[in-house]
Protein backbone atom coordinates (compact mmCIF):
# COMPACT_ATOMS: atom_id res chain seq x y z
CA UNK A 1 0.00 0.00 0.00
CA UNK A 2 1.16 3.41 -0.76
CA UNK A 3 1.58 5.79 2.24
CA UNK A 4 3.24 9.43 2.57
CA UNK A 5 2.72 9.30 6.21
CA UNK A 6 3.42 12.96 8.19
CA UNK A 7 5.32 14.55 5.18
CA UNK A 8 1.78 13.85 2.79
CA UNK A 9 -0.29 15.53 5.02
CA UNK A 10 2.30 18.41 5.23
CA UNK A 11 1.95 18.76 1.59
CA UNK A 12 -1.75 18.32 1.02
CA UNK A 13 -1.72 20.93 3.82
CA UNK A 14 -0.23 23.09 1.76
CA UNK A 15 -1.80 22.77 -1.52
CA UNK A 16 -5.02 23.53 0.05
CA UNK A 17 -3.40 26.74 0.84
CA UNK A 18 -2.30 27.39 -2.36
CA UNK A 19 -6.11 26.61 -3.56
CA UNK A 20 -7.48 28.79 -1.04
CA UNK A 21 -5.05 31.68 -1.67
CA UNK A 22 -6.08 31.33 -5.42
CA UNK A 23 -9.90 31.34 -4.33
CA UNK A 24 -9.35 34.66 -2.80
CA UNK A 25 -6.67 36.19 -5.50
CA UNK A 26 -8.70 35.14 -8.74
CA UNK A 27 -12.10 34.38 -7.85
CA UNK A 28 -15.13 36.41 -8.69
CA UNK A 29 -17.19 34.80 -5.47
CA UNK A 30 -18.91 37.37 -3.06
CA UNK A 31 -16.69 37.81 -0.28
CA UNK A 32 -18.64 35.78 2.25
CA UNK A 33 -18.54 32.64 0.36
CA UNK A 34 -14.87 33.26 0.60
CA UNK A 35 -14.94 33.39 4.05
CA UNK A 36 -16.74 30.55 4.56
CA UNK A 37 -14.68 28.46 2.66
CA UNK A 38 -11.69 29.52 4.25
CA UNK A 39 -12.94 28.72 7.78
CA UNK A 40 -14.86 25.41 6.41
CA UNK A 41 -11.42 24.25 5.16
CA UNK A 42 -9.76 25.51 8.71
CA UNK A 43 -11.72 23.64 10.52
CA UNK A 44 -11.49 20.21 8.53
CA UNK A 45 -7.55 20.81 8.83
CA UNK A 46 -7.78 20.88 12.64
CA UNK A 47 -10.27 18.20 12.83
CA UNK A 48 -7.30 16.13 10.59
CA UNK A 49 -4.23 17.31 12.49
CA UNK A 50 -6.15 16.03 15.76
CA UNK A 51 -7.37 12.73 14.56
CA UNK A 52 -3.92 11.68 12.89
CA UNK A 53 -2.53 10.48 16.43
CA UNK A 54 -5.29 7.98 16.77
CA UNK A 55 -4.97 6.83 12.89
CA UNK A 56 -0.93 6.51 13.62
CA UNK A 57 -1.13 4.08 16.55
CA UNK A 58 -0.44 6.49 19.37
CA UNK A 59 -1.19 5.34 22.84
CA UNK A 60 -4.71 6.37 23.63
CA UNK A 61 -4.58 8.61 27.11
CA UNK A 62 -6.74 8.07 29.83
CA UNK A 63 -9.79 9.77 28.35
CA UNK A 64 -10.32 6.93 26.07
CA UNK A 65 -9.85 3.60 27.88
CA UNK A 66 -12.14 0.66 27.78
CA UNK A 67 -13.13 -0.74 30.93
CA UNK A 68 -11.70 -3.87 30.27
CA UNK A 69 -8.57 -5.02 28.70
CA UNK A 70 -6.76 -8.54 27.65
CA UNK A 71 -3.15 -7.44 28.61
CA UNK A 72 -0.62 -8.66 26.58
CA UNK A 73 2.13 -6.83 27.18
CA UNK A 74 3.61 -4.01 29.89
CA UNK A 75 5.82 -0.98 29.42
CA UNK A 76 6.81 1.20 32.06
CA UNK A 77 8.53 4.25 31.53
CA UNK A 78 9.18 5.97 35.38
CA UNK A 79 8.41 9.09 36.08
CA UNK A 80 6.25 9.87 33.04
CA UNK A 81 3.70 7.17 31.95
CA UNK A 82 2.74 3.28 32.50
CA UNK A 83 1.81 1.64 28.74
CA UNK A 84 -0.16 -1.00 28.27
CA UNK A 85 -0.48 -3.30 24.92
CA UNK A 86 -4.06 -4.96 25.37
CA UNK A 87 -6.92 -6.17 23.99
CA UNK A 88 -10.57 -4.02 24.62
CA UNK A 89 -12.81 -6.30 25.90
CA UNK A 90 -15.62 -4.18 25.58
CA UNK A 91 -16.33 -4.61 22.23
CA UNK A 92 -15.76 -8.55 22.39
CA UNK A 93 -13.34 -11.24 22.30
CA UNK A 94 -13.27 -11.58 18.61
CA UNK A 95 -9.58 -11.56 17.66
CA UNK A 96 -8.62 -7.92 17.12
CA UNK A 97 -5.63 -5.87 16.53
CA UNK A 98 -4.05 -4.77 19.98
CA UNK A 99 -3.88 -0.87 20.97
CA UNK A 100 -1.43 0.96 23.22
CA UNK A 101 -3.03 2.54 26.06
CA UNK A 102 -1.09 5.12 27.99
CA UNK A 103 -1.58 5.74 31.50
CA UNK A 104 -0.36 8.09 34.20
CA UNK A 105 2.47 6.90 36.30
CA UNK A 106 2.10 6.37 40.04
CA UNK A 107 4.14 3.89 42.20
CA UNK A 108 1.00 1.94 42.95
CA UNK A 109 0.30 1.44 39.10
CA UNK A 110 3.76 0.69 38.89
CA UNK A 111 3.87 -2.39 41.41
CA UNK A 112 0.65 -3.35 39.55
CA UNK A 113 2.05 -3.42 36.64
CA UNK A 114 5.34 -4.79 37.78
CA UNK A 115 3.46 -7.75 38.99
CA UNK A 116 1.34 -8.24 36.28
CA UNK A 117 4.09 -8.40 33.73
CA UNK A 118 5.52 -11.24 35.66
CA UNK A 119 2.35 -13.19 35.96
CA UNK A 120 2.13 -13.04 31.93
CA UNK A 121 5.82 -13.53 31.49
CA UNK A 122 4.65 -16.94 33.44
CA UNK A 123 2.30 -17.56 30.91
CA UNK A 124 -0.99 -16.37 33.62
CA UNK A 125 -3.04 -14.39 31.56
CA UNK A 126 -4.08 -11.00 32.72
CA UNK A 127 -7.52 -8.88 32.38
CA UNK A 128 -7.12 -4.97 33.28
CA UNK A 129 -10.37 -3.36 35.08
CA UNK A 130 -10.21 0.18 34.38
CA UNK A 131 -13.42 2.09 36.42
CA UNK A 132 -13.84 5.41 34.86
CA UNK A 133 -15.86 7.10 37.42
CA UNK A 134 -12.73 6.71 39.75
CA UNK A 135 -11.86 8.68 43.06
CA UNK A 136 -10.77 11.77 43.25
CA UNK A 137 -7.58 13.12 44.60
CA UNK A 138 -5.76 15.98 45.55
CA UNK A 139 -1.83 16.52 44.97
CA UNK A 140 -0.09 16.93 47.51
CA UNK A 141 1.36 20.86 47.45
CA UNK A 142 -1.42 22.25 45.50
CA UNK A 143 -4.37 24.29 45.90
CA UNK A 144 -6.05 23.33 42.87
CA UNK A 145 -9.19 21.49 42.60
CA UNK A 146 -9.05 17.95 43.33
CA UNK A 147 -7.95 15.48 40.38
CA UNK A 148 -10.46 12.70 39.24
CA UNK A 149 -8.02 9.24 38.82
CA UNK A 150 -8.91 5.97 37.40
CA UNK A 151 -9.26 2.80 39.56
CA UNK A 152 -7.29 0.51 37.59
CA UNK A 153 -7.34 -3.64 38.75
CA UNK A 154 -5.50 -6.13 37.23
CA UNK A 155 -6.77 -10.04 37.20
CA UNK A 156 -5.96 -13.18 36.26
CA UNK A 157 -8.19 -13.80 33.44
CA UNK A 158 -10.79 -16.70 33.81
CA UNK A 159 -9.43 -19.81 31.19
CA UNK A 160 -10.99 -19.89 27.61
CA UNK A 161 -11.67 -16.32 27.26
CA UNK A 162 -9.70 -15.92 23.99
CA UNK A 163 -9.63 -18.61 21.23
CA UNK A 164 -6.66 -20.93 21.45
CA UNK A 165 -4.03 -20.23 19.32
CA UNK A 166 -3.31 -22.04 16.29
Amino acid sequence: MFELGTGGLAAAYVMLGVILLSLHLYSRWSHWIKIMVTVLATAFMLVTYKSLPGLQGWPLTTEKLPSRLYLLAVEISEPDSVYLWARDLDVGTELQRPRAYELPYSSKLHQQAVGSGRKLRRNIAQIVEIDPAGKTVKVPGSSEVPVKQNVIRFLDAPQGLLPPKE
